[in-house]
Formats: C-alpha cells, structure tokens, sequence
C-alpha cells in the first residue's frame, strides 16, 4: 500500500482504486491512506475531484447500507471519511446532482430490500434536483446539466413529473443538441398518449413519426402514424422499437407486419407474429409463410438466440395449420439449425419428404457427398448447402413407410428401398445411403405382434448382407442417449446391456440372426462402458 501511495501521484484514477483496499486495513494505515490522497488532490482540477467525491460516497454508501455485514466499517471510521470527501468538495451540490443521473442508479439505493421504495425515493430526489436547476437557470440550464450526466433517460422520466407542454415542445425543438434522444423518448413515454398528441400536434409529420417511435406498439398508435404522409409513415416502421406489445397485437398485427417486412424489419415482425399466435388462433397463415420466407436476420450462427425461439415456435404452429407443403418444405430448410435439438422442434415435412420420396433423399445425398451436379452457385454456397444436407440427414428419424396412424405401409418402404439402391448405387454412395437408412430404422415403431421393432423394417436390417444397415443402427443406438452423466457404478449400462441382449436373443427367435449380432454388439459396447465407468469410480 505505500508503494501505491507512493507512486500514485495526481492520477484520480489510482486514487479511486484505493478506497475498496480501506476495510482490509487498521485504523493506522487508513489514515494514511486518506491523509496522502487528500494531499495529492489538492492539485486536480473540478472534474478529477468530482470523480474521487464520488468514489468516497460509493465506499460510504456500500459500508453503511450492509452495516451489519462483518467487513462494514463502523461509523467511527467512515467519519474519517466523510471529513475527507467534506473538505474535497465544500460545495458538492452540482456532484451530487450528477451522481443521481448515473447509469448504475441500484447501487444508489439507500436501504436494502424494498426495491420499489427506494426507487420512488431516488426519483423524487432526482426531480427536486431538476426543478431546483429549473428554478433557477431555467430550460436552458437543464439542457446544460445533461451534459455532464450518464443516464439521460432518467432525466426524461423525471422531467415528465413537471414540465408544461409547451416546455417540452422547447426540449423537442433541441432534440439534435441533447445528443441523445434518450432524454426526450423518455419524457414522452411518461406522458398520456392524448397528451403526446397535443404537444406535437403543430410539428411536421417527419417529427410526428420519430416521437410516436419512441413509444410502445398500440392500435391507437398506428391509427395516428397511417394518417401521416407516406415517407412518414416508413419513417415510423424504420425507427419503432417495437415494444410494449399486450394482446391488442391482435387487431392491427397485419398491418404491423406487413409495414415492419416493407421496411426489412422481419425480425420485429417476427417477434410480432409470436404475441399474436399467444394470444389467438385466428392468425394469417399465409403472412406468416411470408415473413418466415422474406426474413433475412437469422442463420445458424444465431440458432441459440430468442430469435431463434421465435421462429421456432412459429414453425411448430404452421405444422399444425393447412399450409402449402412447398412453403412449409422451404421454411423448414431454411431454419434448419433451429429444428435440429430435442424433440418438441424438428423439420417435420422434411422428415416426410425424405421417408416418402426416394428422389428427395438421393438429392439431399448429392449434396451431402458433392455430386450435385446441376447446381449452378459458388464453392462456398456448395459448402454451406453440404453441410446443411448433412444436418438434415443427421438428424433424421422418421423411416421411410412410417404412416400417420404409427405403422408402416411396406409397400412404400419397400419401393423407397428399391429406388434408393438403384440410384445410390449408380451415384457411387450406396453405402452412405444405407447407413443413413439405418439410422432412420432404429426408430422405427414396434410390430404389431409386439416385437420391439416392426418387422417389415427388421427384414431390411437382417437382409443386409454388406451390413450397411446395420451399422447406421448401431451408430444410431448409441448416439440415442445423447448426453449424460458417468454412472460410477456401471449399473446405468449393465440395464442397457441387459436390454440389447434380450432383444438379441428375441430377434434370434424370429429368425434375425444378423441383426441378433449387431444387438449383440451394441449390447457388449454398453458392458464395455459400463466397466470403464466402475473403474474411473474406482480412482
């Protein structure tokens, strides 16, 4: 500490960092610690010791507020202090007044606990600050003080509390010198909308717009802004936030959206379109395969955001609605990553076309192996299709012949099959086309006579003698469980050892012996784990 003291010099910032290290030390060494940076501040100028005022009330505040905690200093020695921040700044009046407009306005709570009263106690503080500085310097000498604050928004909230329409008129007049139109946004959103409407009923529309942008979405709103002049009106669509949505989204989404996606704004539209689905049934299919369509925000870099969510859930409500297959087929591409995790969001149609239509699958492959050779895009675009086919066919589930009812059609199946040999053969990725195939059976459904996997598609797995099928089921069996915890005891995948090998030897039963052996197989990966699993226990 005195090596800091030493090479502190008239560096505020230095002095600043010193105050947390006051509670670590004894009554000695705070003194001195206090009695060199007063020396030291005696040579800064009225900012630089505004600044370290405030760093002595945030470590007085912080000790006084949690008194009762074992490191809170006590009185006697905050006392110190405060004699030290006094004799800094004898007239603190305009520091203080600053300090209430900071950013990080909870850390100026003065009790803990009830939230809502110091916040009401804090914002009553703040509007006597500015009534006094109107008092006394006028409009003019607020629009002086906002310089010199963080957090104009809260400026505007309290101006709100007491400035007469044609003040604020003045304030919105200086709306390019503030900086910031925080400030004004916030006057205005703390006001009446009816009083809005008088205050700017005199400015042009291009004001109009930008101040009805400052607030929250409503019908009363967009009724006022249609009334304006077009250029206007796109002003409004460019600049709203889009905020404040409650379920009267319902009566006027239409027109929200379609203005929003006029102005690229399907993000917002999106985000629209999801209120309005929440709050009724009685949505426009058609806008929402538009919007899903034109919406340029969203890629796989971004599948984790609420954006994503957004469209996710509005992809799941056009599964269940009587849409264009062609469009939903097209939403469900271009989403892909979105549907990918878990079962409550997958590419449905997409699942469909690929289990119904052995074209669709082959030419999902030749991307997936690079022999698409009818597409006409860059390398780069050839990449990013590959691994999007690739994701696709990762994460399929459906096998081919699957009805809606749960059973399987083999006639189907067996014609997906034939096509898909035929043509995957002549391609060269055979074996890629049946491990694929393979992986899709293991989630097949069980028979009818309660064998654990329908026997039309258990025919496929035994039949294959190249063992192409099989292996995608075992890759598939095992990748199942996704991820999970170490069982130390082993005993998590000794029961699903036990389970392969009694569907190993009822598939024996039936005459499925090669695929016996591949349940086998995964069976002795399971007991293999699962004594792994004892012996890291063990260490």
């Amino acid at each position: 500490i005195e090596i800091a003291l030493e090479i502190m010099g008239t560096d505020v910032q230095k002095m600043c960092d010193l105050f947390p290290v006051i509670y670590d030390v004894d009554t000695e060494l705070q003194q001195k610690i206090i009695s060199k940076i007063a020396e030291e501040a005696a040579h800064l100028n009225q900012a630089e010791k505004e600044k370290l005022w405030n760093a002595a009330q945030d470590f007085l505040l912080k000790h006084r507020k949690f008194s009762d905690a074992k490191w809170a200093l006590k009185e006697e020695r905050l006392g110190e202090i405060d004699c030290f921040a006094k004799g800094l700044l004898p007239d603190s009046s305009h520091a203080m007044a600053v300090r209430l407009f900071r950013q990080n306005q909870y850390s100026l709570f003065e009790e803990k606990g009830n939230y809502k009263d110091e916040a009401e106690k804090l914002r009553t503080k703040q509007i006597n600050v500015l009534k006094n500085i109107y008092t006394n310097q006028g409009l003019e000498g607020i629009l002086n003080f906002v310089k010199d604050v963080e957090d104009q928004a809260s400026i505007g909230a309290a101006l709100s509390s007491f400035l007469k329409n044609d003040e604020i008129s003045y304030f919105l007049a200086k709306i390019k010198d503030c900086g910031n139109e925080a400030l004004i946004r916030n006057i205005f959103i703390n006001i009446e909308f009816k009083r809005t409407v008088e205050i700017i009923q005199n400015e042009s529309d291009e004001i109009k717009a930008k101040v009805m942008a400052f607030l929250p979405l409503t019908e009363e709103q967009v009724e006022y802004v249609e009334r304006l002049k077009p250029d206007s009106q796109r002003l409004f669509w460019t600049e709203t936030p889009v905020w404040g949505i409650d379920a009267e989204i319902t009566s006027f989404y239409q027109t929200a959206v379609n203005n929003l996606n006029q102005a690229r704004r399907t993000d917002k539209s999106i985000f629209l379109l999801f209120k309005s689905v929440e709050e009724s049934e009685n949505i426009d299919v058609k806008l929402v395969v538009e919007t899903l369509l034109l919406n340029v925000e969203f890629s796989s870099q971004n599948a984790d955001t609420l954006g994503a969510y957004y469209v996710q859930h509005l992809i799941k409500w056009l599964q269940g609605r009587d849409v264009n297959e062609d469009d939903i087929i097209a939403i469900e591409w271009k989403y892909l990553a979105f549907l990918q995790e878990g079962d409550e969001y997958q590419p449905v149609y997409l699942w469909n076309e690929l289990s119904s239509n052995p074209e669709f699958y082959i030419d999902v492959l030749k991307f997936v192996c690079g022999k698409a050779d009818n597409f006409e895009g860059t390398d780069e675009e050839r990449k990013a299709l590959a691994k999007h086919a690739f994701s696709l066919m990762y994460g399929w589930k459906k096998v081919p012949g699957l009805c809606a009812d749960g059973t399987i059609d083999a006639t189907v199946l067996d014609n997906w099959v034939a096509v898909v040999t035929e043509k995957s053969k002549a391609l060269g990725f055979y074996e890629l086309a049946m491990e694929y195939f393979g992986k899709a059976a293991f989630h097949a459904p069980n028979d009818k006579d309660g064998f654990f996997i329908e026997k039309n598609v258990a025919k496929y797995l035994q039949g294959d003698e190249e063992g192409h099928v099989r292996s995608g089921y075992h890759l598939e069996a095992i990748n199942s469980r996704g991820a999970h915890e170490i069982d130390v005891t082993g005993e998590t995948e000794f029961a699903l050892e036990a389970e392969y090998t009694e569907k190993a030897t009822v598939a024996d039963g039936e005459g499925f012996f090669r695929f016996a052996a591949t349940l086998r197989k995964i069976a002795a990966s399971y007991h293999e784990e699962g004594e792994d699993n004892k012996k890291y226990g063990q260490l």
